[in-house]
């Protein structure tokens, strides 16, 4: 995430969403994906390293001060897809960065956030 959050075309909440995770996951390895695309309440987060691992994190449709968030995984070139199986509401900020963390293979969460 090298971009200027700020300029995104995105809600404040969303932003200050962003903000927060970069300081509790880092910078690395996530990408935003096309940033300016989709809703304003809505972001994807990719691992350029391994495509096709994206999490779609979203605050419309949530209680406010809540997230949720879609998990999707690549596909396999020897089997069938990973199907949606991680979809997730109303998630306090916390366990939306340990289910972004574990999706991620993040080991480096800082306590901050």
């Amino acid at each position: 995430m090298r971009r200027n959050i700020w300029a995104l075309e995105k809600d404040a909440a969303i932003k200050r969403l962003l903000l927060k995770l970069v300081e509790t996951l880092g910078t690395e390895p996530l990408e935003l994906v096309a940033p300016d695309d989709g809703h304003p309440q809505s972001f994807v987060l990719s691992k350029p390293t391994e495509p096709g691992l994206m999490a779609f994190v979203y605050t419309f449709a949530q209680t406010p001060g809540r997230y949720g968030v879609h998990l999707e995984y690549p596909e396999f070139e020897d089997g069938p897809r990973y199907v949606n199986t991680g979809i997730y509401e109303n998630l306090a900020y916390e366990r939306l960065v340990q289910t972004l963390a574990v999706h991620f293979g993040s080991t480096e969460i800082s306590p901050r956030g």
